[in-house]
């Protein structure tokens, strides 16, 4: 799955401005957040949180470009212990380094450009399982 870019402002415009969402590019096998990862270790991480677990989930608050926080919440998930294991061995589809995409749009908000701002393209995330969405109150 390749990273699809979009100006940041023409997404704005249909971003969610509150409650809790898990925005993400995605397709029907991967998901895209910071890293690519099957569709199923997040149902799986979201269905069997339990607080002895090694899947942690949490609701922070998710933020502008700048840094400035904002109503809408975005969803922490850390993995540890076995999980940690089968993430690094089996299930990273695609590391891949955007270092220098990101040092140039870097540039645009130096420069208080939003205009011009490309970031990856995101939406709403919704599992297909309707018991899940309401336990993550996404819907």
């Amino acid at each position: 799955m390749e990273l699809k870019l979009k100006k940041y402002k023409e997404q704005l415009q249909d971003w969610p401005q509150e409650g809790h969402h898990i925005m993400a590019q995605y397709d029907d096998e991967k998901i895209i957040v910071y890293q690519s990862y099957r569709k199923e270790i997040g149902e799986f991480a979201v269905k069997n949180q339990i607080k002895e677990s090694s899947v942690r989930l949490q609701w922070d608050p998710d933020h502008d470009p700048f840094g400035g926080k904002l109503e809408r919440r975005a969803i922490q998930i850390g993995l540890r212990n076995e999980f940690t294991d089968s993430f690094a061995k089996e299930d990273i589809l695609l590391i891949e380094n955007i270092s220098d995409f990101v040092k140039e749009q870097y540039q645009f908000l130096l420069n208080d450009d939003l205009d011009n701002l490309m970031i990856p393209e995101e939406k709403p995330l919704l599992f297909d399982d309707e018991d899940l969405n309401e336990k993550l109150r996404l819907i």
